[in-house]
């Protein structure tokens, strides 16, 4: 879906969230009363599972909106991580500069980004504060790489020449 639709689709389910809860009130108030027909305990049941359904589209829209914005910064912090590493290990193996910037990324960012993304659709934390965690782990990662090159590339020509 484009970003109007999830607006629109959004809109739609919150609509159809706050009709669902104005009958599922207005039945419990009838069997309060006393005054309600044996079929509305299952009815109210019935309704009070579709606002749970409609409660979890409605979450998983809000993750989406925020899934999307945090795999682009992905990229950001993944060349975060690479341009470090890259200068590191400049000319002499290639795939053990590829093998050093991949595995962080496969065994820590999209576990922990699928972790929360789960975590957040359930309802269990926020989309705003799960997503966005595994993005700023790889950002810190990547600073740190950038202060480490940083300190050993100022010590002199010997540190360049054994980065090198």
């Amino acid at each position: 879906m484009t970003w109007l639709e999830l607006f629109d689709y959004q809109e739609e389910l919150l609509r159809e969230r706050r009709k669902l809860s104005r009958d599922i009130d207005s039945h419990q108030v009838t069997i309060n009363r006393g005054q309600g027909s044996p079929h509305f305990r299952k009815h109210v049941r019935d309704q009070t599972n579709e606002r749970k359904i409609r409660d979890g589209q409605i979450l998983a829209i809000e993750c989406e909106w925020h899934m999307r914005s945090a795999f682009a910064i992905g990229g950001l912090c993944f060349a975060l991580i690479g341009c470090p590493v890259g200068i590191w290990f400049s000319k002499n193996d290639y795939l053990s500069a590829f093998v050093t910037c991949f595995l962080p990324i496969v065994t820590i960012y999209y576990p922990l980004m699928f972790c929360m993304i789960n975590l957040s659709r359930s309802g269990k934390v926020p989309p705003w504060t799960a997503i966005y965690n595994a993005d700023v782990l790889m950002a810190f990662a990547g600073v740190v790489l950038f202060r480490w090159l940083g300190a050993r590339l100022k010590q002199g020509p010997r540190m360049r020449q054994a980065l090198g």
